[in-house]
């Protein structure tokens, strides 16, 4: 018994190096746009998934507070291409990214800056800005119809400018091509990218991309994001198990570490979305331990699996 309790001792030091991290949304307050397209489109997706954020006014926002300590992500939604300071905006922003998290944008970028300020941050999520404004009447779609809820439209004139996207042609999910010409419009990588003017919009200005798989793959990648404790147990662990589960619970409530216990067979059933709050899982049962492929996703994103047990006397099987 007292090996477990130092175990869980162990455990508890590691959990508070960890501080809980929101997802940050920016808009505009000037502009009265931003923020009704994140109340009405974002977040209800949010909260449905338990997916902590802060919606902040970037107008009246210290940049340096954008860091890898508060936020895992970035999104902004702005009208305006226009920011007090947008030079030191975009600096931070390609340190957040640069430290792991990530940044996509709706409509533009909101600022008028250096394109080599520009394209500091854009090269990060994988593009490149390269001007060429223009307006398109003429012309063909390409678009990935996973990421859509209706087909873009290929009426009525359409505002684009030149970027050069890296990686695969997979990040591009819509682009526009006239004559020998193709412009990447949505772009969508594993550190954020953009959806440029209103690409993402019908012609009644409805929103035409699925907006919940598309938050879902950019947060797809971030395990932990509310750095709390799943813990492992059955209704028939025997009382070694039980006084174990006992001790977890006071050490994680006197140091304040949301925990959540949950039965082997509910476990299973979670996806790995449903994993993503968690930062740690801790098997505290003698059960048979299955090893799953939403198991091995957790650990390959960044999760911890602990197993607070006797490890010779678990049953293990691994699922291909």
């Amino acid at each position: 018994m007292k090996r477990i309790v130092v175990f869980i001792i162990i455990i508890i030091i590691a959990l508070s190096l960890f501080a809980q991290k929101n997802l940050l949304l920016l808009y505009k307050k000037s502009e009265q746009y931003g923020e009704f397209m994140f109340k009405y489109h974002v977040i209800p997706i949010l909260e449905k998934y338990d997916i902590n954020y802060e919606l902040k006014n970037v107008e009246e926002m210290n940049y340096y507070r954008i860091n890898n300590n508060r936020y895992f992500g970035v999104i902004s939604w702005y009208y305006s291409p226009t920011l007090e300071n947008s030079h030191l905006y975009l600096r931070q922003l390609s340190n957040f990214v640069g430290n792991g998290g990530f940044f996509f944008f709706f409509n533009n970028l909101g600022v008028t800056s250096d394109i080599r300020e520009i394209n500091n941050l854009l090269n990060k999520i994988g593009m490149h800005y390269l001007y060429g404004y223009n307006e398109l009447n003429n012309y063909q779609i390409k678009f990935n119809q996973d990421f859509f809820i209706t087909r873009p439209s290929t009426k009525g004139q359409m505002p684009v400018e030149k970027y050069v996207v890296f990686g695969c042609d997979d990040d591009i999910l819509l682009s526009y091509k006239s004559e020998e010409t193709t412009y990447p419009m949505i772009i969508l990588s594993d550190n954020g990218g953009g959806a440029i003017f209103n690409s993402f919009l019908d012609d009644s200005g409805n929103i035409i991309i699925n907006m919940k798989k598309i938050i879902l793959k950019l947060i797809n990648q971030t395990v932990g994001i509310q750095n709390k404790a799943l813990i492992i147990k059955t209704k028939f662990d025997d009382e070694r198990f039980l006084k174990s589960q006992n001790e977890l619970k006071k050490v994680f409530e006197y140091a304040k570490i949301n925990y959540t216990f949950i039965n082997v067979d509910d476990f299973y059933n979670m996806s790995f979305i449903d994993l993503l709050p968690y930062k740690y899982i801790i098997w505290n049962t003698n059960s048979e331990y299955v090893e799953t492929k939403t198991i091995k996703r957790f650990i390959q994103n960044g999760g911890a699996f602990i197993f607070a047990t006797f490890l010779s006397k678990i049953q293990r099987t691994e699922i291909l």
